[in-house]
């Protein structure tokens, strides 16, 4: 009895199948879309860190110059 489906459900059940499809294929692309981006912020945030990391290395040896200047005199 199942193979005797109406012809407009059996075009509905295609339908169906295709929005699905589409709708697998936005995701996955969506999916790859996130990945990208959350790739590109792990870079900006390393990038950030090692500036940050020789910033505050400059800082120091700032630091240590202005000491020395001041016991010398």
């Amino acid at each position: 009895m199942r193979s005797s489906k109406f012809p407009s459900m059996q075009e509905r059940e295609k339908e169906i199948n295709v929005h699905k499809d589409v709708i697998l294929a936005e995701n996955k692309a969506a999916e790859e879309e996130r990945h990208k981006v959350a790739m590109e912020l792990a870079d900006i945030l390393n990038k950030v860190k090692n500036l940050k990391i020789k910033y505050e290395s400059l800082v120091q040896v700032k630091q240590l110059f202005r000491k020395a200047s001041k016991s010398k005199l």
